[in-house]
């Protein structure tokens, strides 16, 4: 369902962070108008936004009105409700699909994906087998909501 834009059409960015933030400045450098959902009233992106709507990432209603405000939506931040993109992006223009959310929501199926893909990916152990003996220094990360270092801790030993 992706079309051309043209500058002066609006980009709806899920997400106003630092991702959201450079891209609606390169946006608006470009012509283009910007609405913008974030639950934070002092996101970083919101100075760059036309049109702002303070809301949860799992608000339907107010989703819907972003989609409604925009010729385009896309998302900077993948811990957003799979399901409501699912609904919109029947209805909406969006960039990227709600499957591939899924898989960027967690860090296993990301992983998998990649090697899936002939992506090279980082070693990584799925802590399920307590009979894995550490042998090193290992960077534990937790499979889903973790960003920026957050849900991430250094183990050095199996104790």
């Amino acid at each position: 369902m992706i079309n051309t834009i043209l500058p002066k059409s609006t980009i709806g960015i899920i997400g106003g962070g630092q991702l959201g933030r450079m891209l609606a400045m390169s946006a608006k450098e470009m012509g283009y108008k910007i609405a913008m959902l974030d639950p934070s009233e002092d996101c970083c992106g919101r100075h760059f936004a036309d049109i702002f709507i303070n809301s949860a990432f799992n608000d339907l209603k107010n989703l819907e009105e972003l989609c409604k405000l925009s010729d385009v939506i896309t998302f900077e931040f993948e811990n957003i409700d799979v399901e409501a993109l699912k609904i919109l992006e029947k209805k909406y223009n969006f960039v990227q699909s709600a499957k591939s959310l899924e898989i960027t929501q967690n860090r296993l199926s990301e992983k998998e994906f990649a090697r899936l893909l002939d992506i090279p990916t980082v070693n990584y152990y799925k802590w399920n087998d307590e009979n894995i003996v550490l042998k090193d220094k290992y960077l534990m990360k937790t499979l889903t909501l973790g960003y920026d270092g957050k849900g991430q801790k250094i183990i050095e030993s199996n104790d």
